[in-house]
């Protein structure tokens, strides 16, 4: 589902199972699908997906609480 905000979107996906599991199959089908890129195949605007790469990457106190030794210690 999709949500629109006056400066930005949200896009909410029932995995059916864990999220992190699922964020982090996503990320990686997203690498695998842009390292297949090459100059001679190349599409002119790929602009829109590196803001969606851009914005599924967490920052760096939310990355931490996601490594499990962390969690238990994360404040």
């Amino acid at each position: 589902m999709t949500t629109f905000q006056t400066e930005g979107f949200t896009v909410t996906i029932n995995t059916g199972y864990c999220p992190v599991e699922s964020w982090q199959n996503l990320q990686k089908q997203l690498y695998d699908l842009l390292s297949t890129i090459r100059e001679d195949n190349m599409p002119s605007r790929i602009d829109a997906i590196m803001l969606l790469l851009d914005a599924l990457q967490p920052d760096w106190e939310t990355a931490r609480r996601m490594i499990p030794e962390k969690r238990s210690t994360a404040k």
